[in-house]
């Protein structure tokens, strides 16, 4: 591996680099820096992991400065044995670092086919292949480690599987293998997810079933594996897992800004704008948003309205489990639902209960029996 001094120099360009708004040093040739860069994605220096080398990596793919076959050659590099399986299968060690941020390189590729179409069906692939094998692998799902700052590596891959779903080469089969590993990842989880994690989960299930390539089964008989999974007892008793949300007005707010690590208190500093009303749009519980607040945001997070607000037609619900609400939670049989209906001001708690007749209200609990899961019909069409 490489020296610390090594290391410190990097650190000393790159903030160079920062300070010019990202644009290179005379004289340095773009993609042999990131290459060097690569080889210190898994520093413990979060500053340097996360502020320099992954925000001016993200920034270089996304503005176009790097040729199909650099980005290919990136690509390749991020899933090798040095990166993303880096000591693969230990917890609790640094290793995390190189593997969780090797992932993100991944969607910045795929973000970037997207627009130009470099990547192959056998690229795709095998793309799809090593994040499933990772997502089996990975032991370690802690989401930040302190004085060391985020490791993320559950948020990471589902932000890699989100953008992978919605390539053209990814089919049926492909998407509920996806769903499998997703749904064995969540359960066999020994940690609370406390970082978002079970919202990024959420994204990129919602963006695999836009695909429109599951039917209702299908998408019916995932939920109820939550049910039956073998280390659905194991789930920690105040565990909770969104695992499905779609709203006429999906506001992004909360993954861009995890993107850029960027926290509700910095982007109030940046924008000037309260952080109660910011808090709202970043949990979805406002009933609007001025031009003005968008304004603000967009120039503060340099994007577009696009990128915070999208609007779609579904209407999906959201998914818990969990165990400690119930009062029969030592027998694991329960999933609790929470519904949002089409408009954020019309936000209420709801919950059912299976049975042979139909849909009958309870109190915040759903009984899975042998009626199967009606309920799914009525939300997802």
């Amino acid at each position: 591996m490489v020296t610390t001094n090594d290391e410190l120099n990097l650190k000393v360009t790159l903030i160079k680099i920062k300070d010019q708004g990202g644009k290179r040093p005379e004289n340095t040739e773009l993609y042999g820096l990131s290459t060097h860069m690569m080889n210190h994605i898994g520093s413990t220096d979060a500053v340097l992991r996360d502020e320099l080398i992954y925000s001016l990596l993200s920034e270089w793919v996304l503005a176009d400065l790097f040729s199909p076959d650099q980005l290919k050659e990136l690509l390749h590099t991020a899933m090798d044995e040095n990166h993303l399986f880096y000591r693969i299968g230990e917890k609790g060690t640094d290793s995390i670092f190189t593997r969780s941020f090797s992932v993100l390189i991944i969607p910045l590729i795929l973000i970037s086919d997207r627009k130009s179409s470099f990547l192959t069906q056998q690229d795709i692939l095998k793309i799809y292949d090593r994040l499933i094998d990772y997502c089996k692998s990975e032991k370690d799902t802690r989401g930040y480690v302190a004085g060391k700052g985020w490791a993320h590596s559950v948020a990471h891959t589902a932000d890699a599987f989100e953008d992978l779903v919605q390539s053209p080469y990814i089919e049926r089969k492909h998407l509920l293998r996806i769903l499998e590993v997703l749904q064995c990842k969540i359960c066999s989880n020994d940690e609370i997810y406390l970082y978002e994690e079970d919202e990024r989960i959420a994204a990129a299930v919602t963006r695999a079933l836009n695909r429109k390539l599951l039917d209702i089964k299908e998408v019916e008989q995932w939920l109820l594996s939550f049910y039956a999974a073998p280390d659905f007892d194991r789930l920690p008793e105040s565990a909770v897992l969104r695992m499905l949300r779609l709203y006429q007005f999906k506001v992004h707010l909360s993954r861009l800004m995890g993107e850029k690590r960027i926290n509700i208190a910095d982007l109030s500093r940046l924008t000037g704008l309260h952080r109660n009303g910011i808090a709202k749009l970043y949990n979805e519980e406002t009933d609007g948003v001025k031009f003005d607040t968008l304004n603000r945001i967009c120039e503060a997070l340099d994007c577009k309205v696009q990128d915070i607000i999208e609007y779609v037609k579904e209407v999906i619900f959201m998914a818990f489990v969990d165990v400690s609400s119930c009062p029969f939670a030592q027998t694991r049989t329960y999933i609790h639902y929470r519904l949002r209906t089409r408009t954020c001001s019309d936000y209420r708690k709801r919950s059912f209960e299976i049975t042979a007749s139909g849909l009958v209200g309870t109190d915040n609990l759903l009984k899975l029996n042998e009626s199967r899961a009606k309920v799914f019909q009525k939300f997802i069409r």
